[in-house]
């Protein structure tokens, strides 16, 4: 995913007013269902119980949360512009440049005004 950091810097600096954005707490929001079942931990309680749970979310540090997250909000925004055609207040020009703006939860992207 290192390889979309250029293009989105230079599309950055491509108009004089520039946007930032984060989603807070975007790997919190990305439910995991079934897949949780691959992320379990131990836990040892005061008793010295072996305690067994797993992950509802995507937990921020493993190896392919950026990749999960990533492809989230592309599914999403690829929903948005399937859409675009049956709502008129959908603005489709506004879902492709979010596409080509995000960097795994951070959105960077310029406009002239």
């Amino acid at each position: 995913m290192i390889e979309i950091i250029p293009a989105i810097l230079l599309r950055f600096r491509l108009h004089q007013i520039r946007v930032i954005a984060d989603i807070k707490r975007a790997f919190l929001q990305v439910s995991l269902g079934k897949d949780g079942d691959f992320l379990r931990f131990l836990w040892v309680n005061a008793e010295g119980d072996l305690k067994i749970f797993r992950h509802t979310r995507v937990t921020f540090g493993v190896t392919s949360s950026s990749f999960l997250l990533s492809a989230v909000i592309d599914f999403h925004l690829e929903r948005c512009l399937a859409e675009s055609d049956q709502y008129e207040w959908y603005d489709r020009d506004f879902f492709e440049k979010l596409r080509k703006s995000f960097y795994v939860d951070n959105c960077a992207t310029s406009l002239p005004d």
